[in-house]
């Protein structure tokens, strides 16, 4: 242990004398959050006496948004390393145009919304390379999205065909422990603004129950945001 903490030192004490440091920063962001796969759908029934949505698992976005800090190190050539913790509330959204079910005689046909909301503790690391000046910087980066799943829950508005509102009791869904997703990161700063552009592709299925290989579905996310960057810039 003795030798490896000086070995640590040595390496920080390498860097900061050839001009390398190391950064913090804060984001926060939206973006575009959904579900793809064979199972992702853009339409889903609701199912009576059935808490929550037959299907939810939907192509299109709803509301998504996340709270990050970040540590990196800056390295000789501009190579970066570093990684991120926060936390992100990502939701997808579909058509909800049918209610099933043995206990309704009424029209089948309704017009509604449903909703999946994910809630996860994030964790990122990541490497890539930064291109510019101390001033104005691009930073290139890639790594993987380690989403450890708080909770996965649906909510739903419908209307009926006669315009009445119909009832919406919410239900929660089986998610991966913790969903693995590559993502690739730009983040332009002047000074110590920025704004940050990524896109995470999902590799777990949130669907492990399923008998069907149709059935699986993957997440995806393309995010946007802004970021203050603390202290030593160049």
């Amino acid at each position: 242990m003795q030798r490896i903490l000086s070995a640590l030192f040595w390496v920080i004490g390498l860097g900061v004398a050839q001009g390398q440091h190391s950064e913090f920063s804060v984001q926060a962001g939206s973006g575009l959050f959904s579900f793809r796969g064979p199972g992702a759908v853009s339409q889903t029934s609701k199912v009576i006496m059935v808490p929550g949505l037959y299907h939810p698992y939907g192509k299109a976005s709803g509301f998504s948004y996340g709270l990050t800090s970040q540590w990196q190190h800056v390295g000789r050539k501009g190579l970066l390393a570093g990684f991120q913790l926060g936390y992100e509330s990502l939701t997808s959204r579909l058509i909800v145009n049918e209610l099933i079910g043995d206990f309704y005689f009424g029209d089948n046909t309704v017009d509604g919304q449903g909703w999946l909301k994910n809630q996860y503790v994030l964790l990122q690391p990541f490497a890539g390379k930064r291109f510019g000046t101390a001033k104005v910087s691009l930073d290139v980066t890639a790594g993987v999205d380690l989403a450890y799943g708080l909770s996965s829950q649906d909510s739903y508005s419908i209307r009926t065909a006669s315009a009445e509102p119909f009832g919406s009791y919410g239900a929660d869904h089986d998610m991966p422990t913790v969903d693995v997703r590559p993502r690739v990161n730009l983040t332009g700063c002047y000074r110590s603004f920025g704004l940050n552009v990524g896109y995470s592709y999902g590799l777990l299925n949130y669907t492990p129950n399923s008998w069907s290989y149709a059935a699986r579905v993957y997440s995806q996310y393309w995010r946007a945001g802004l970021n203050y960057r603390f202290g030593r810039r160049g």
